[in-house]
């Protein structure tokens, strides 16, 4: 993968930062609202920038990455789900999808909003190209290893936002040799928690 050096993207990553340091003011002036609570099944999208690497090569691509959970809360400070996270770019006319899913474990340090979340489960590559009508692909998958941190600022009783990063890596075997991939990508999460009702 060729370097990808670019104002437009620091610029880009910037703004993306901005929105988000401007939605979690407003949500924090909320959030005493509705306190924390850790219990039950809960879902949650991300959506965000990342930025990803072969093996040991210092050139790195910036795409768009995205996450999905589900899970349940076992307690205040444990709970176990799956876990996907995703990273996706068009280079030279060939598209990349990176992706690590698996079982994951979720741990809250504390009576606040921090979320700790790690997993160990497949890695895989997805390539793709379109010429015409004509639509080449191919894809690789082996061992995969997700982490992850994120702050749910509790906006509405069974509803948070708030800002996360998740790294993803992945060890795949090809024509017997093997490549390391792995990615960060940086964004917003958006959760429900399905809370029964007191």
């Amino acid at each position: 993968m060729k370097k990808f050096v670019s104002s437009r993207v620091l610029a880009g990553m910037a703004g993306i930062l901005a929105g988000v340091s401007l939605l979690l003011t407003a949500a924090s002036a909320r959030a005493e609202i509705y306190p924390q609570a850790r219990e039950g099944f809960f879902v949650g999208l991300g959506a965000g920038v990342g930025n990803a690497g072969f093996n040991t090569d210092s050139d790195r691509e910036t795409g768009a990455g995205g996450s999905f959970r589900a899970g349940y809360a076992l307690n205040d400070q444990w709970g176990l789900g799956l876990e996907s996270n995703a990273w996706r770019k068009e280079v030279e006319s060939v598209t990349f999808t990176f992706n690590v899913v698996g079982p994951a474990v979720y741990y809250y340090p504390a009576s606040s909003g921090l979320v700790l979340r790690g997993g160990v489960g497949v890695g895989s590559i997805h390539a793709s190209a379109t010429s015409g009508s004509l639509t080449v692909s191919a894809s690789d998958s082996g061992l995969g290893l997700t982490a992850g941190a994120g702050y749910d600022f509790r906006i509405m009783r069974s509803f948070s936002l708030g800002p996360q990063v998740d790294f993803g890596w992945m060890s795949i075997d090809s024509g017997g040799s093997s490549d390391q991939i792995n990615y960060v990508n940086v964004g917003l999460s958006f959760d429900w928690h399905f809370i029964a009702k007191q």
